[in-house]
């Protein structure tokens, strides 16, 4: 299947009906079967491109967020979302003048997070937590999360080995 869509891929970049290729019809008088060909690969072709775009715009992590920059905060957890294809962290925070502020923080898939030792109900409303971030390059209250400390005093990373030295 592969091999003959990329053959009638190549035959609609060729043969294109504004101007024929030497020697071949234009698409307009293809015969029936070739047609039938074209039409066959065409839904196969969008919908290969509709499930690639997404995947190549998924991963937009260092274009969000400061890499380079480290925040670290204390606040106090409002909802932790244990869901794919990331989970979420709601927490706020009091800036200098004492006004509440909301942040989100972005982090790994559940499944690399069980591996790192946490789990759905490691954190709940109300929690006194301190975490660090890559804060968002656009200013907002949003961040990577890369380290929190529970109120236990347990530390939770990542979970894909993407923590700065300065942090561990």
């Amino acid at each position: 299947m592969e091999s003959k869509l990329l053959m009638v891929v190549a035959a609609l970049l060729r043969n294109s009906p504004a101007q024929p290729a030497a020697g071949k019809l234009p698409l307009a008088r293809r015969t029936k079967d070739e047609l039938q060909g074209i039409w066959t690969a065409a839904p196969a072709l969008c919908g290969l491109l509709l499930v690639c775009v997404p995947i190549f715009a998924h991963h937009g992590t260092p274009g969000s967020y400061d890499q380079n920059k480290v925040t670290t905060l204390k606040g106090t957890v409002t909802s932790f979302v244990w869901s794919n294809p990331h989970c979420q962290l709601y927490f706020d925070v009091k800036d200098e003048a004492g006004n509440v502020v909301h942040w989100g923080g972005e982090t790994n898939s559940p499944t690399v997070l069980l591996k790192a030792g946490w789990s759905k109900t490691i954190m709940k409303p109300g929690d006194e937590i301190t975490i660090s971030v890559n804060p968002s390059l656009a200013g907002a209250p949003v961040g990577e999360i890369l380290k929190i400390v529970l109120p236990d005093g347990k530390v939770l990373y990542r979970g894909n080995g993407q923590v700065p030295e300065s942090l561990r």
